[in-house]
């Protein structure tokens, strides 16, 4: 991968000095690879040497994007998560577009409520946490066996998408049970 990043970085240089032009820089680009993590690759070098000083620079850049990206070296995918919005050429994407979408994908993301399932949703799940919470009360208690149980307990959680209130109250309730049936038999 290395390799990649130095071969890229040095003929996207060439492109924003003016040494070498985008179609030319475009079949060197295509000689290296065209499987997705290299595609993806390109676009963090194109991402770093987008940075540019000029307004030459720039467009030039830009025009390499434009070229790679008909030449279907790199997706549009590639393009709108791993390059800044300005260094994005007009013709793939529109700059006031991109930035409506990402904060629009930003808000959603801080603003959006995740939705736990109910006791009666997601009957699996609870189940399996109960079964896991008797199953563990059989072994003696020691620190690491805490922390693997807490781990798991943690996952069967996070897989079923439990609420972790109604999940804490299932299992202070099944230990509660577990302490009586240990006190009646002492």
């Amino acid at each position: 991968m290395e390799l990649i990043d130095e071969r890229v970085s040095s003929i996207l240089g060439a492109v924003a000095c003016g040494e070498m032009e985008p179609s030319h820089a475009k079949k060197a680009v295509k000689e290296i690879g065209d499987d997705p993590y290299c595609a993806q690759s390109i676009c963090d070098q194109i991402w770093l040497g987008s940075f540019v000083e000029s307004e030459n620079e720039r467009k030039r850049v830009q025009a390499f994007i434009s070229a790679l990206f008909d030449d279907s070296t790199i997706g549009i995918a590639d393009i709108i998560c791993r390059l800044e919005p300005e260094s994005i050429p007009p013709e793939i994407q529109s700059v006031d577009i991109l930035r409506r979408k990402r904060t629009q994908a930003k808000t959603k993301k801080v603003y959006n409520i995740p939705v736990f399932n109910l006791l009666s949703e997601c009957a699996e799940g609870y189940a399996t946490l109960t079964d896991s919470i008797w199953s563990f009360s059989v072994f003696p208690l020691t620190e690491t066996s805490i922390e693997t149980q807490a781990t798991y307990i943690k996952e069967i959680m996070g897989k079923y998408s439990l609420c972790p209130n109604r999940s804490l109250g299932v299992i202070l309730a099944i230990l509660t049970k577990i302490r009586k049936y240990q006190f009646m038999y002492l």
